[in-house]
């Protein structure tokens, strides 16, 4: 009854897991809304990601999230597939006003705790804390992540067992770039 109107409010974590579904199962599942009615505890579940990638196939989750200040609670996600995260695989998605909490997400390449691989999002006011341990790309609150807006964010995540001050993958990788000889040029009216 909710697909006519594009609004999912989620309340329990069976609507959620219901949400999941019908986005990672119909074609066109795109600019939907999903609405956190209260907090969420999701332990004892096993938790899919929403939107996912293969060498072959892609099927992005291109909708958006709104906490409305509520928390996910022990979401736990264990797979050997790429993309590992509450979202698996986000391509223009927007997600705001939510926490996780005590997240912990084994995943194959480029996982974190929202998202595994996010591209050209929309992120304000998210928090996340957990355990994260992936083999390649591996993240706080993205594994892979660009071209994305951040504003307001935090993490406080273990990542393959040691802190981790960034929000993705890349931040680090780009806060270890040290050029040794920067060249300067000059520009003139000729």
């Amino acid at each position: 009854k909710y697909s006519k109107e594009g609004i999912f409010p989620v309340s329990t974590p069976e609507e959620l897991a219901s949400f999941c579904y019908y986005v990672n199962t119909q074609q066109n599942a795109y600019n939907l809304l999903l609405e956190l009615q209260n907090d969420i505890d999701l332990s004892g579940y096993a938790w899919a990601p929403m939107g996912w990638g293969t060498v072959d196939y892609s099927h992005p989750f291109r909708c958006f999230v709104d906490g409305k200040g509520h928390t996910i609670r022990n979401m736990t996600i264990e797979t050997t597939a790429y993309h590992g995260g509450f979202l698996g695989w986000e391509n223009y998605a927007s997600v705001y006003n939510i926490t996780f909490e005590n997240a912990f997400v084994d995943g194959g390449t480029s996982s974190g705790i929202i998202v595994g691989e996010a591209i050209c999002g929309d992120f304000t006011d998210c928090h996340v804390s957990g355990t994260v341990n992936c083999g390649r790309n591996a993240g706080s609150m993205f594994g892979y992540e660009a071209n994305c807006t951040i504003t307001d964010c935090t993490a406080d995540v273990l990542v393959n067992g040691e802190e981790f001050p960034y929000l993705s993958w890349n931040d680090k990788e780009k806060a270890h770039i040290f050029i040794e000889d920067p060249l300067e040029i000059t520009i003139d009216d000729t």
